[in-house]
C-alpha cells in the first residue's frame, strides 16, 4: 500500500509535465518485478520515457528537462512524506 501511494504521487507529478504517453501505474501483483519483490521498504520503479521514441529521446537528452523531471520526482516524494 505504501509503494502504491508513492507511485500515485510520482505519477501525478510526472504526468503534469505532459511529455510522453501515459502508461498508468502498473501493479506489482499484475507485473511482478524482481527488483521490487525482494525489498522490505516501499519502492517504485519509474520509466521516464523511451529512447526508441524520438520525441521522448529529445526530452530525455535535454538538461533543463532533466531538471524538470527531477523536480517533479522530488515534489512527488515530498507530497507523499507530508501526507
Amino acid at each position: 500500500p505504501n509503494s502504491y501511494a508513492i507511485a500515485a504521487q510520482l505519477h501525478e507529478a510526472l504526468r503534469s509535465l505532459n511529455y510522453t504517453s501515459d502508461r498508468e501505474i502498473r501493479d506489482q501483483d499484475e507485473f511482478p518485478l524482481h527488483v521490487l519483490s525482494f525489498t522490505q521498504a516501499p519502492s517504485v520503479l519509474l520509466e521516464l520515457g523511451f529512447i526508441t521514441d524520438d520525441a521522448d529521446l529529445a526530452k530525455l537528452c535535454d538538461e533543463s528537462f532533466q531538471e524538470e523531471m527531477a523536480s517533479a520526482i522530488a515534489a512527488g516524494i515530498q507530497e507523499t512524506v507530508e501526507q
